[in-house]
């Protein structure tokens, strides 16, 4: 029987560092086109994720 020789994890440190910057971007860029700032969209966006259309995250409300 032959063993299986693992190969070394690669730490997730340097790729998420990496990566993060560039989705905050363009999630900002998303909630410019949408006039909303950042958390809000965030919000909003989840809410419609969990939700589905119609929740009180939708435009127009207060």
């Amino acid at each position: 029987m032959t063993t299986m020789t693992r190969k070394p994890r690669v730490p997730l440190v340097p790729v998420k560092a990496l990566v993060m910057p560039e989705i905050k971007r363009r999630l900002t860029l998303l909630a410019d086109r949408e006039g909303l700032p950042l958390s809000l969209y965030l919000r909003r966006l989840l809410a419609n994720h969990v939700t589905g259309p119609g929740t009180h995250f939708t435009k127009g409300a207060t």
